[in-house]
């Protein structure tokens, strides 16, 4: 798997990133190695953050209508629209509004496969 298909970078989160680095590429305010490091750095700090102990984390509950759901090779993608997010500390409520026509793209890994996906290996021919 190249870091270009890296599936963390297609949640929201990632999406929105993405938008903003090319908008500045377009711009000329940032290189194309530049954008490239800055998306290197989400990579590993999201995957660093996925490694925390859950004790770290902070617990909810999460609702919403759900669109589609997905598991391949332990990772789960989910889409939801309406979300909320209620936090069990504080009983905050949070309204996840998601990219994309209000949609909320989620991408979990089940516990034991790790949180990076094994990369491909690539046939040279």
């Amino acid at each position: 798997m190249s870091s270009d298909d890296h599936p963390l970078r297609w949640a929201t989160l990632g999406e929105s990133l993405i938008e903003i680095l090319v908008a500045m590429k377009r711009e000329k305010q940032i290189s194309k190695k530049e954008a490239k490091t800055i998306l290197s750095k989400f990579d590993q700090t999201i995957e660093a953050s996925m490694l925390q102990p859950p004790s770290k984390m902070q617990h909810g509950n999460l609702k919403g209508e759900l669109r589609s759901y997905n598991c391949l090779d332990g990772m789960w993608k989910i889409e939801l629209r309406k979300a909320e997010l209620e936090l069990s500390e504080t009983g905050e409520l949070i309204h996840l509004h998601g990219g994309q026509g209000g949609i909320l793209r989620i991408i979990a890994i089940e516990r034991g496969y790790g949180a990076v996906p094994q990369k491909r290996q690539k046939m040279n021919k």
